[in-house]
């Protein structure tokens, strides 16, 4: 009993954790919050979970104890079983508790979606250095005396910084922004001083430009960093709103349906009482 309790807890713990973080990924950007039917949720995931393990409704439920017509409701998402059971379900799956709450479309779609990004960037950073690889190879073959080939991938570092900055900008974090923007100044100040060496024996002068830029870098990502810290607190302010007011219709619901099982076991233990002594009557 108590640790069916304590699942519970853990259960409801992660039902809030889960709305919360929707509903501040979801407030970010300008859509609607809307509550997953928890019951379809689940019925697809013991489904699968079954599938994948290659068992049967009969063999689930003798592993359980419970009837198959029962296992059978859960699948259909007629019904959902207790937290106890639940748990009992996700060990023969050899699976988490939460992945079983857990719509799987929006987690894996979160998760490709995340993956993607990160792959593009990627892909877009080394591009610049395979153009840069290339040029290098023409010039090399062409006319290898011309200039410094060399030189091409010393320009490839404040390009590729630029790359970098505009795909973080639009998917990245903003807290990368400092080192990247600091790969940048100190890449165009190398690149400078290396290109003017010959015609401007102190072009290393440029070092104390790109220290001065750093410094400035650093203290805007300081006020930067204070300012999206106050809005996200302001928007973790108006997500704990409506977490509280889904919780509380999360928690009249779970009430209701409890309600409605109690009464229905009540009037199942009524009849069978009433049946038995029906036929106890006959019988004398």
């Amino acid at each position: 009993m108590v640790f069916c309790d304590y699942m519970a807890l853990l259960s409801v713990e992660w039902l809030y954790y889960h709305i919360d973080t929707t509903l501040q990924t979801n407030y970010s950007s300008g859509m609607i919050y809307k509550i997953p039917d928890i019951k379809s949720v689940v019925a697809t995931n013991l489904v699968r979970f079954r599938k994948s393990s290659k068992l049967t409704q009969l063999q689930v439920a003798e592993k359980i104890n419970y009837s198959d017509k029962a296992l059978s409701k859960w699948e259909r998402g007629e019904s959902l079983p207790d937290v106890c059971v639940l748990k009992q379900l996700a060990d023969i799956y050899n699976v988490e508790l939460d992945v079983v709450l857990h719509e799987e479309s929006t987690r894996e779609k979160l998760q490709d979606l995340s993956r993607n990004k990160v792959f593009i960037s990627i892909l877009s950073v080394l591009l610049v250095w395979l153009i840069a690889m290339i040029t290098y190879v023409i010039f090399e073959m062409i006319a290898p005396r011309m200039f410094e080939t060399w030189l091409i991938f010393i320009y490839a570092i404040p390009v590729s910084a630029i790359v970098a900055l505009i795909f973080n900008n639009v998917w990245g974090n903003r807290i990368y922004n400092m080192v990247i923007v600091s790969a940048l100044d100190w890449g165009i100040s190398l690149s400078l001083v290396i290109t003017l060496r010959e015609v401007a024996p102190n072009s290393w002068y440029l070092y104390f430009v790109s220290a001065i830029f750093e410094l400035m870098v650093i203290i805007w990502y300081l006020l930067d960093l204070s300012k999206y810290n106050e809005d996200r607190k302001n928007k973790n302010k108006i997500a704990l709103e409506l977490k509280a007011k889904h919780k509380e219709e999360l928690l009249k619901k779970a009430t209701e349906e409890q309600a409605k099982r109690n009464l229905a076991a009540k009037e199942k233990a009524e009849k069978s009482i009433q049946k038995h002594s029906k036929e106890k009557n006959i019988k004398e």
